[in-house]
């Protein structure tokens, strides 16, 4: 039988993957304290600029089988001709995230439940300063918004007993939260789990005739963004072979991924999809490199320890009363029914 799996994403950061969302920025102008909406673009004339970029901006609820991560990463920049003095970050996190980390490529950063704090001290003209911070996504629906407000003395003849006037900007970055979404940033050295079931539920059923879940393994380098998503198309059943309905499922995973840390799908169908005469021994997943004008690859190879280098293959394949369900083990991101 066909029946193909989904497809998804693995770590945090890099590719093109990655959702980039439209970004607020803000800037100070040097006349006054009070933020005024600004691009951060060449042209623009503010002193200094934020911007806070969140990756991916649609993710599931985060809960304790399925975790699901989301990073900000605040650029401050001077692009007077004078040095800022006194420069620092105070970011307001998302309502219902939980803080994983922060780094900072200048100044030192603190952090609470609710709060980051960076000192980042002078900041000469044509400086930048990056901050970067991951949280888990909150647990419930709806939309969260990072907040980061940098505040800096204008002028070079600022000094500790005289600060002289400070300035703040303020950017805001919003991020969707909805079951089903299967978008996740994947931190390195962090597994995680996607899966495109609203309820995170076991097996694909008539009235849900396609969920994909997937093991990411730990990204080894830079964080990146992983994604699954069902996408309908036509599907030309090989020879010889049983498909049933549904859509594909499509997964984005940066990285190169080799045994034993392979991509992992776990796949489960209720029985009420597959005919009866669907037995373990016959059990097959479709795969293919794209949805339409791509032949699909009929992955039927059981798993073997003695034989770790392969390009596809079945694990876990088991009957019960209920469902039927396997692993996908993969190297290579694709199409899966």
């Amino acid at each position: 039988m066909q029946d193909a799996m989904p497809a998804t994403a693995r770590r945090l950061r890099p590719l093109a993957a990655m959702l980039v969302m439209t970004l607020l920025a803000f800037a100070a102008t040097a006349a006054g304290a009070s933020a005024t909406s600004s691009p951060c673009g060449p042209t623009d004339p503010a002193r200094v600029c934020v911007l806070n970029v969140g990756t991916p901006g649609t993710v599931s609820p985060w809960t304790v089988d399925f975790p699901t991560f989301v990073s900000y990463t605040v650029t401050v920049k001077n692009r007077a001709s004078s040095t800022a003095t006194h420069a620092a970050l105070s970011d307001a996190l998302p309502v219902g995230t939980n803080l994983t980390s922060v780094t900072t490529d200048t100044g030192l950063c603190t952090s609470g439940l609710t709060v980051v704090n960076c000192a980042f001290g002078s900041l000469a003209s044509g400086v930048t300063a990056t901050v970067t911070i991951l949280v888990e996504a909150p647990q419930v629906e709806g939309t969260v918004t990072n907040t980061a407000t940098v505040s800096f003395d204008e002028g070079p003849a600022d000094t500790p007993a005289n600060p002289g006037k400070q300035d703040t900007v303020t950017a805001a970055e919003p991020t969707t939260v909805v079951a089903g979404a299967a978008v996740s940033l994947v931190p390195s050295g962090v597994e995680v789990r996607i899966d495109t079931s609203p309820t995170h539920a076991a097996s694909a059923t008539p009235a849900d005739r396609t969920i994909g879940k997937a093991l990411v393994p730990a990204s080894q380098h830079d964080p990146v963004t992983a994604s699954l998503n069902e996408e309908p198309a036509a599907i030309s059943c090989p020879k010889n072979q049983i498909c049933r309905s549904g859509d594909w499922v499509h997964a984005v995973i940066p990285g190169t991924f080799s045994a034993p840390d392979e991509l992992r799908f776990e796949l489960h169908w209720s029985k009420l999809l597959v005919p009866k005469q669907q037995t373990v021994k016959n059990l097959a997943v479709l795969h293919a490199a794209c949805a339409v004008g791509c032949l699909p690859v009929v992955v039927s190879r059981r798993c073997s320890a003695s034989d770790p280098v392969i390009t596809e293959c079945l694990s876990d394949v088991v009957e019960t009363a209920t469902e039927f369900r396997a692993t996908l083990h993969s190297k290579t991101n694709g199409y899966m029914r």
